[in-house]
């Protein structure tokens, strides 16, 4: 197409513009995490180690303008942790599956929305004993951190689960999505590659 004189008048008008900054970006992103946040469900942060989380549990939580391509089982989570990786990356878990049983998937949602899970998990401690495996998997520090919570919060579920009087083979296994922003504004997993569009 031939640009004519309208064309360059447009060009000539428009203001001029700069990309975003990658810290605005994951500001943006962090504070509508924040506020989309249901009110019936507590905010809590916590410090473990380099990572400081943040826990809510609850249906029907988004984030601010569908950031993030949510499964349709992630829909409806046990709890969502909103959290910051050593790197910056941003990221949001939600853990999707725990119990098919229902009497113990009612216990875990209710437990799950009333508790701060990441507070009660001992995080620290299970870093700890990942560093003694013989073979340790998770060398890079974020997805080191990432580990650290899923297991931590799963070894604390099972235990809970267990007091209530659930057998552990009322627990399917803790299944979740896992989506992260980086400093460039794109979503990306935990191990910092992208997600396909």
């Amino acid at each position: 197409m031939t640009p004519d004189l309208l064309d360059e008048l447009l060009v000539r008008s428009a203001p001029a513009t700069r990309p975003a900054d990658p810290a605005d970006l994951r500001a943006m992103v962090g504070a509508s995490l924040r506020a989309a946040r249901p009110p019936r469900r507590r905010r809590v942060g916590v410090a473990a180690g380099a990572l400081a989380v943040l826990l809510v549990g609850g249906a029907g939580v988004a984030t601010a303008t569908d950031l993030f391509p949510w499964g349709e089982n992630a829909q409806d989570p046990y709890a969502i942790l909103a959290f910051q990786l050593p790197s910056g990356v941003t990221c949001e878990q939600r853990i999707i599956e725990l119990s098919a049983e229902p009497a113990a998937d009612r216990w875990l949602r209710e437990f799950s929305a009333e508790h701060d899970l990441i507070a009660m998990a001992d995080v620290d401690g299970y870093l700890a004993r990942m560093d003694t495996w013989e073979q340790p998997q998770y060398t890079d520090p974020d997805d080191r951190l990432w580990q650290g919570v899923n297991g931590a919060v799963w070894e604390l579920v099972v235990e809970k689960a267990h007091e209530a009087g659930f057998p552990y083979s009322a627990l399917t296994g803790s299944s979740s999505q896992t989506y992260c922003v980086d400093d460039a504004g794109q979503v990306v997993y935990p191990n910092g590659e992208k997600v396909a569009p």
